[in-house]
């Protein structure tokens, strides 16, 4: 019985691998079609690298037009210098980047980009300097697409702030050109390429970079394990001796450090420390060697309750929760109300916006309540079930696998 449970364990720490592999891939295809791929795995450092570095330049390209010297683009020094230069920076990499393997990046479109993104951000920074608590809280709404955000701030602004004076098309595609050239020249992270159309057409499009394609490639497979999905163990886990080397079993899953930390010198100093540090990996190793059961009656309750959506004992409701009424007629404009009226809109607002966070919320809560339950019924089944433990760098002791564990709910 012994053997068998450990075959099971192994074939769980595949499927834990199984599951690492699939959730990353999905979220990577997710950030490509929504045109977030500066949140990616080779996003994120690509625009650490770009900030200081296009800064820079920029620096250098607004002292060179102060000086008196001419040359391409150089109409848009005026409208860059209302900007602190990482800002630009930031924004320029940061559309760039959300969609850096995008097979339709057309020059024009993304230099355009580029200037629309810069405008925003001079607008909300006026936003906030009129009304700080109202662009506080339209920041803050939450599960509301960029777009949707956007729309929700300049209408706002509209409202409340001063007349906008618009930017031209013409500023929009010279600052974003300027931002485009100096990007590619200091980072070397994109390329402009003559994609040929029919009839002799050709159009130019941004790509990336040999360099970047490789770095993509090549860190690939290592980041699909970085946030490893842990599930709860049949067996008892791997003993702490060292700040690595406890908990799960086989290769197939990243192995845990003892101290969540990138910092491999405090995990080499604690290696350095057997004496002091064995009290701490005995404690550990008694927690985490501790048997633990799903318990039946109490599953099957949550199933009940779960069926049916009910709101009871902390479960959420399986409906959303209605929002009320709008008080105007179809089509009235809000504008155009009485003093009382526009009372009376603005206490709807106030609480269909609640409403509105709270479904929010629930719809997570949801999600959430769904996964514990896949693991309890998926784990129901074994005698004994047990959690690996790690440390904060605190001293704090967390169990490994998310969802359902001893600490939760």
């Amino acid at each position: 019985m012994t053997n068998d449970l450990y075959l099971t364990q192994e074939a769980l720490e595949k499927e834990s691998r199984a599951m690492t592999l699939q959730r990353f891939d999905s979220q990577l295809t997710e950030r490509k079609q929504k045109k977030e791929e500066s949140a990616t795995y080779y996003g994120a450092p690509l625009m650490k690298r770009a900030i200081e570095p296009v800064a820079k330049a920029l620096r250098e390209k607004i002292a060179e037009a102060e000086a008196g010297r001419s040359g391409p683009r150089m109409t848009a020094i005026p409208t860059l210098k209302k900007f602190e230069p990482e800002i630009v920076a930031f924004f320029t990499a940061k559309t760039i980047i959300d969609k850096l393997t995008s097979r339709t990046n057309k020059l024009q479109t993304v230099a355009t980009q580029i200037g629309k993104n810069l405008e925003d951000e001079l607008r909300y920074q006026a936003f906030q300097a009129q009304h700080p608590w109202l662009f506080k809280k339209l920041q803050t709404e939450i599960d509301t697409t960029r777009a949707r955000k956007r729309q929700n701030l300049v209408s706002a602004y509209n409202r409340y702030c001063d007349t906008w004076a618009a930017w031209s098309d013409v500023t929009y595609l010279h600052v974003g050109m300027l931002m485009l050239d100096l990007f590619k020249e200091v980072t070397g992270f994109i390329e402009v390429v003559e994609q040929r159309l029919e009839k002799k057409r050709t159009l130019k499009i941004v790509v990336p970079s040999a360099e970047v394609i490789n770095f993509i490639e090549k860190n690939y497979d290592a980041a699909r394990m970085l946030n490893p999905v842990y599930l709860p163990m049949v067996v008892p886990p791997a003993n702490w001796e060292g700040p690595r080397g406890g908990g799960y079993l086989t290769i197939h899953l990243k192995p845990l450090t003892l101290v969540k930390t990138r910092n491999r010198n405090y995990l080499e100093e604690l290696e350095a420390m057997p004496d002091q540090m064995a009290p701490v990996y005995d404690a550990l190793n008694k927690i985490q060697s501790t048997p633990w059961v799903v318990n039946d009656f109490v599953l099957a309750t949550f199933q009940c309750i779960h069926e049916r959506g009910l709101a009871t004992a902390g479960l959420p409701s399986g409906e959303a929760l209605p929002v009320p009424a709008s008080p105007l007629f179809k089509d009235q404009d809000s504008s155009k109300l009485s003093d009382e009226d526009k009372q009376k809109f603005k206490a709807w607002k106030k609480a269909a916006t609640a409403v509105h966070e709270e479904n929010i919320r629930l719809k997570s809560k949801r999600l959430m309540t769904a996964k514990i339950r896949l693991i309890a019924e998926k784990f129901s089944v074994y005698e004994c079930i047990y959690f690996p433990h790690t440390m904060d760098f605190r001293g704090r002791i967390y169990p490994a696998p998310m969802y359902l564990n001893p600490q939760g709910n």
